[in-house]
């Protein structure tokens, strides 16, 4: 790390942030993959900016090679609004949880879920990690790891609906290439929100005729 990024104990001192891998050293092999990998990420996150990531969800590679580690997401795309954590898209077999409040992930209140992950994502600020945290929490590798989650090919989230009803569904794991192909490559996108569409494309533009934008 010292020898390619710029300045990378900025936000941790070099003492601490030793002393935490020589931790994670001495604890290895007493720890499952799932609790290293999340244990690497908070290392990662520790540097304290959002450039320097662990990229577990394949801008570069896409996570398409078999050698490595191979990472799960149940197929719920959130954002967190002020009035909560809500769905903004789910896959065809959760299509009637869109719209509705995540309150709870594996009976675990989704403050205390969001709390605990921020400890492994990346960002320079506050409003970087909200944004990110949303790909986080459904990351079945990063909830076990955290303790937040005993099983990774399956889990129980709880929904609240506007009429205040509680519902709790149990929602299967897909791989993370499967879920990026899922939440990125969804027609269905074609009429949400500009900010919404086109996320693959680094650059696009769209004439709106009745604004004459």
């Amino acid at each position: 790390m010292s020898n390619v990024h710029v300045n990378p104990y900025h936000t941790t001192s070099k003492k601490d942030f030793e002393k935490y891998a020589d931790e994670l050293k001495i604890n290895l092999f007493s720890l499952s993959d799932d609790e290293v990998v999340a244990r690497i990420a908070v290392m990662v996150a520790m540097i304290g900016d959002g450039y320097t990531v662990l990229d577990i969800w394949g801008f570069h590679n896409n996570n398409l090679n078999t050698s490595v580690f191979n990472f799960h997401a149940f197929p719920l795309q959130t954002y967190i609004f002020d009035k909560g954590v809500y769905v903004i898209y789910a896959d065809k077999k959760n299509k009637e949880l869109e719209g509705k409040k995540l309150v709870k992930i594996n009976n675990t209140d989704i403050e205390i879920v969001l709390n605990k992950m921020k400890a492994i994502v990346p960002g320079d600020n506050e409003y970087n990690k909200k944004f990110s945290l949303p790909f986080f929490i459904v990351n079945a590798e990063y909830l076990n790891g955290l303790g937040l989650l005993d099983n990774t090919d399956k889990c129980e989230f709880t929904f609240e609906d506007k009429a205040g009803i509680l519902t709790s569904e149990i929602i299967e794991s897909v791989s993370l290439p499967n879920y990026n192909n899922i939440i990125h490559n969804n027609p269905e996108l074609l009429d949400a929100p500009l900010y919404l569409q086109n996320e693959s494309k680094n650059y696009w533009f769209k004439y709106l005729e009745n604004e004459k934008i």
